[in-house]
This record gives C-alpha cells, sequence and structure tokens, in this order.
C-alpha cells in the first residue's frame, strides 16, 4: 500500500503508536464502508484523503496479518488532526 503524503504540519500532529495503543491503516473506501456495518460497534478512528486508521489495543499489530492492511505499533505514527483541520481530515471516538 503506498504511503500517503503527510498533510500540512499544522493540521495535524504525528503520535507515537505502540505505547498506549495500535492502529491498523486501511485504504479509506474500505474503512469507511467497514465503519458503516459496524455502527455503534466502531472505536475511535482518523480517516484522512487515502487512509482510515483505526485504534486498537496496545500489541495487536504483532499479530496482525490481514492483507491490505498496516499495523502501526511501535516504530510507527499515526497522524491526528488539529481541531482546525482542513477538509478531508475526519475523527471519531
Amino acid at each position: 500500500m503506498p504511503t500517503p503524503l503527510p498533510p500540512p504540519a499544522a493540521a495535524c500532529t504525528w503520535y507515537d503508536a505502540g505505547q498506549d495503543w495500535d492502529a491498523i491503516r486501511v485504504p479509506r473506501t474500505v474503512g469507511l464502508s467497514a465503519m458503516t456495518i459496524l455502527g455503534s460497534r466502531c472505536g475511535a478512528v482518523v480517516a484522512n484523503g487515502s487512509a482510515v486508521y483505526y485504534f486498537v489495543p496496545t500489541g495487536t499489530a504483532m499479530s496482525w496479518d490481514v492483507l491490505n492492511t498496516s499495523p502501526l505499533g511501535p516504530g510507527g505514527t499515526v497522524p491526528i488532526p488539529s481541531r482546525g483541520a482542513p477538509r478531508g481530515w475526519d475523527r471519531t471516538g
């Protein structure tokens, strides 16, 4: 999966995964569809122009092996949009 270009620095802050949580990065279309299917069972996520990041318990990334997804644990970073982030950045949870 190609790495998305980082947004402008003012639009987000990059946080380290693998400490308080891990994350799973999925293509935006797949991630938004999964959010619809999960409904109220969906946990916290961040969506940008090309990907959706699902926050999961620490340690999940170590054993994650699902096609077309990228687990982010220790050494990984997740962009968290600021409150004034431009369109294309969403956050829930």
